[in-house]
């Protein structure tokens, strides 16, 4: 291995047959992979033998796993008795087997964000200041950016069920870092609606804003508003898919949270609908309904289309609904 040498002088390896009893599996202090353990990995082990022995540190009890997870469980699930297996002492330093562990799995493939954020994890106890640890990564085939490793340090406290949405690319690291920032069954909760729905980042973001804004002013959590029966029956609704209930709960928690604005567009409408507009002409309000300027647009491909909508303006303008739009306070 390329990084042999280099850790050689404080990892002596010995080579053993271990029982399989006597490895401690529920001891994760190394565990760097986020992988599952596949059935192609264990018929591959039963038909070809463990061609990889894993590196494990004698304790107390036995030994615990330095690099190997998926590979000594495939072995149980193989019903394999004993493996194959590379061995340190006791007394051998932490470090030295976090950096084997985040070695023998960095330099032989990419490292998805979470186990990138578990080695960041590990290693910072060692270093003294962001620029040590920035070094150290380096060398061990890390991102080594002072800003990316503070991001990855940040979404290790994340729940394991965001960290799986992380890795599904249902959540992105931009937005694990907002939830990171919140309490943890809020960001749950709102994680496992993005999930549900299958929301681009624009849509989470717009929806947790909303969210959180209701939440202050109403004095609510989340989970609270979530539960409401409105929002309950949007998201239950067998009748709508998944698009059709995120457009829904869109509209929903727009209307609460911008009731006002709400109330003027609805009369806006019930206005304009009074007026009778020719299909090609439209009636736009300011944004926001902020300000008095109007917009008004013709859509024609003929002059007596023009002609047309021209006389029909020509009408609305002495129109008691076009009066109200323009008179409102």
């Amino acid at each position: 291995m390329p990084f042999a040498s280099w850790l050689d002088p404080n990892m002596r390896l010995t080579e053993a047959h271990i029982q399989l009893p006597r490895i401690n599996e529920t001891d994760r202090s190394f565990q760097i992979t986020t992988a599952p353990v596949t059935g192609t990995l264990i018929s591959s082990i039963r038909r070809m033998g463990l061609l990889n022995p894993p590196v494990l540190q004698e304790i107390e009890s036995g030994f615990r796993i330095i690099s190997g997870f998926r590979r000594v469980a495939a072995c149980r699930n193989a019903g394999i008795d004993s493996i194959p297996a590379r061995t340190v002492s006791r007394d051998t330093a932490s470090l030295d087997c976090i950096q084997w562990a985040i070695a023998e799995n960095a330099f032989q493939r990419n490292l998805n964000l979470i186990e990138q954020s578990r080695a960041m994890v590990l290693l910072s106890p060692f270093c003294k200041n962001p620029k040590a640890l920035s070094g150290m990564a380096a060398e061990l085939g890390l991102p080594d950016n002072i800003g990316v490793i503070q991001k990855l340090r940040r979404i290790a406290n994340l729940s394991q069920a965001i960290q799986e949405m992380i890795l599904s690319d249902t959540i992105s690291l931009s937005m694990a870092l907002e939830l990171a920032q919140m309490d943890s069954l809020q960001a749950l909760g709102l994680a496992a609606l993005f999930d549900r729905l299958k929301l681009g980042l624009n849509r989470q973001r717009e929806l947790m804003v909303f969210l959180q804004e209701i939440g202050a002013r109403e004095g609510k959590s989340i989970a609270e508003i979530l539960a409401d029966t409105p929002v309950v029956k949007i998201l239950n609704d067998d009748q709508s898919d998944r698009v059709q209930k995120a457009y829904r709960l869109r509209e929903y928690l727009r209307r609460q949270r911008y009731a006002e604005i709400t109330r003027v567009e609805a009369e806006f409408s019930d206005r304009v609908a009074c007026l009778n507009l020719d299909s090609g002409i439209r009636l736009m309000p300011p944004a926001n309904f902020e300000g008095m300027d109007y917009r008004l647009t013709l859509s024609f491909s003929r002059i007596d289309q023009l002609q047309a909508q021209l006389n029909q303006l020509c009408q609305v303008v002495d129109h008691s609904a076009l009066k109200e739009i323009l008179n409102r306070s």
